[in-house]
């Protein structure tokens, strides 16, 4: 009620001013004030225009920030589960031991077992000696063979999967070489090579290039030359000679080498005269100092024996010394190192060539004590080879036998004595044997020298 009391004097108040307004004002304007009042009126009154629609808040939800372009469906774990990082890819079954375990390697110890015989024809047939080394520098081992019925030695190129290829490389040589051996003498780190030519009388060297060729021959006259090594008598890293020669009487020659390929003139020393010329020698360090040693077959004019030298660090030898071998009659055909017993002390194997084994077990001091055993071999004339074959641990004795086998493997006991040997067939009896891995797979191999060249037979 007094609202409207008030808004009733308001408007009467407002008459009477506009009644007080100028007195010139028209009948036209005085009657213009209604439409000042409703122009006024309709002003105040329309609050379309003052409700500001363009502000109004459906324009500002944005729909299009709104979560659904966010939730990202494609970075959904399922993705990050990662199936093909699970482990069964991870267990590498290519890599489990079946391929590495090499169930041929374990063979019951005790069994020797080879592959069939493959030849190898030699350039001048009749293998005396064979030597390995790389003679191209491929990193696979090589042969090279002293043909005894002609006047060459040849060279055969391993293929590292136990085969060789034909002898392509051949070098001529003195009359009936006898033995060989291989090692760098010109620091070029290429393999050359040396061979005694017995009925020639000579020292043949060959420098090699590295490819499996050789240079021109450098030859030196010696009188009937017989086993050769090669090896560092003074310790300046130069391969120095050792040689044995002579007829009623042996004697052991050391050529210091020059690094050059080259040999200084040598020191002697003489063996128990009348025995007959040995056909291998050995270079080893069996009394501990230090030095290269020499062991060589010989005889103390009472029966088969072994000569020992010992060596004095400057490339000379000490007087020999005699390691007996048990064995009755016959005499020293060749001997070969190894550890028979187990002992840490290096050992020799020798054959008397009357079907004995025999090991002289070395003290470490440069004497030997001598055991025997007589074998089936028959009469051999091939110097013995030394290997573990059975993987038993200690070394197996090989020598030839008479046909039809030409080959057999004695096993070792461990004690400097040998099993029944196990016979090996080749395509004729053997004249010497070189032992090693030619295909490697961790078995030892046999290159055993023939009437026509190399026969291999391989590990299984």
């Amino acid at each position: 009620m007094a609202t409207s009391s008030f808004w009733a004097k308001t408007i009467s108040l407002c008459v009477l001013l506009a009644a007080c307004g100028d007195s010139t004002t028209t009948t036209t304007d005085a009657a213009a004030a209604p439409d000042m009042t409703t122009t006024a009126t309709g002003d105040l009154a329309t609050t379309p225009d003052l409700a500001t629609p363009d502000l109004a808040t459906p324009d500002l939800s944005m729909p299009d920030l709104s979560m659904p372009d966010l939730s990202m469906p494609d970075l959904s774990m399922p993705d990050l589960s990662m199936p093909d990082l699970s482990m069964p890819d991870l267990s590498m079954p290519d890599l489990s031991m079946p391929d590495l375990s090499m169930p041929d390697l374990h063979r019951p110890p005790g069994t020797i077992a080879f592959t069939a015989f493959k030849t190898y024809p030699t350039a001048g047939g009749q293998a005396n000696r064979i030597v390995g080394a790389d003679f191209n520098n491929d990193g696979v081992l090589d042969l090279a063979t002293a043909d005894g019925a002609s006047s060459v030695v040849s060279i055969l190129l391993g293929k590292g999967d136990g085969s060789f290829g034909a002898a392509t490389t051949t070098l001529s040589v003195g009359q009936s070489p006898f033995d060989l051996a291989a090692a760098d003498l010109d620091g070029d780190h290429n393999v050359d090579v040396v061979v005694t030519n017995k009925n020639a009388g000579t020292i043949t060297t060959f420098l090699g290039k590295g490819d499996g060729t050789f240079a021109a021959p450098q030859a030196t006259i010696v009188s009937n030359p017989g086993p050769i090594a090669l090896g560092d008598l003074d310790g300046d890293g130069k391969p120095d000679l050792v040689y044995g020669y002579g007829i009623n009487a042996m004697i052991i020659a050391t050529a210091l080498g020059k690094g050059d390929g080259t040999f200084a003139m040598p020191a002697t020393q003489a063996l128990m005269p009348g025995e007959p010329l040995g056909r291998s020698l050995v270079l080893a360090d069996f009394d501990g100092d230090g030095h290269r040693d020499v062991a060589v077959p010989s005889g103390t004019g009472q029966g088969p024996a072994v000569a020992i030298l010992l060596g004095k660090g400057n490339g000379t030898l000490g007087a020999p010394t005699y390691a007996v071998v048990p064995a009755e009659g016959g005499y020293v055909e060749g001997i070969a190192l190894g550890d028979l017993d187990h002992d840490g002390k290096l050992d020799l194997a020798a054959d008397t060539g009357n079907g004995a084994a025999d090991g002289l077990l070395g003290h470490g001091d440069g004497t030997f004590t001598g055991v025997t055993t007589m074998l089936s071999f028959g009469i051999t004339v091939a110097p013995p080879g030394l290997g573990d074959f059975d993987d038993d641990g200690f070394p197996d004795f090989v020598d030839d036998v008479d046909l039809p086998s030409g080959m057999a493997v004695a096993r070792g006991k461990g004690d400097g004595t040998f099993g029944v040997p196990t016979p090996v067939m080749l395509s004729s009896f053997a004249r010497c044997f070189y032992v090693a891995d030619f295909n490697r797979d961790g078995l030892l191999d046999i290159a055993a020298g023939t009437q026509a060249g190399i026969d291999v037979v391989l590990g299984k």
